[in-house]
């Protein structure tokens, strides 16, 4: 399944303009960001990602969704969701 993800969440990034290298950086950047814990919506996630450098609006919510459920699968973090209406 990790493997699955992985190959997904690299052809969404590559197909946003990052290489393979970025990639690799950027889903470890995300990760570092999550990990903190708190609350966070794509939008803060997308801002904390440009304060390192990365262009606005990389992340979209189903490469973020994708990012979560690596973090769940393979590092056993737990993501609490909440509905927003």
């Amino acid at each position: 399944m990790v493997t699955s993800i992985c190959n997904v969440l690299f052809e969404r990034l590559n197909s946003r303009g990052l290489t393979l290298l970025e990639v690799s950086r950027f889903i470890r950047d995300a990760f570092n960001i999550l990990q903190e814990g708190g609350d966070f919506t794509l939008v803060s996630v997308n801002e904390a990602l440009e304060s390192l450098g990365w262009r606005n609006g990389i992340l979209d919510g189903i490469s973020l969704e994708l990012i979560i459920l690596l973090l769940e699968n393979k590092y056993e973090y737990q993501v609490e969701r909440h509905t927003l209406h």
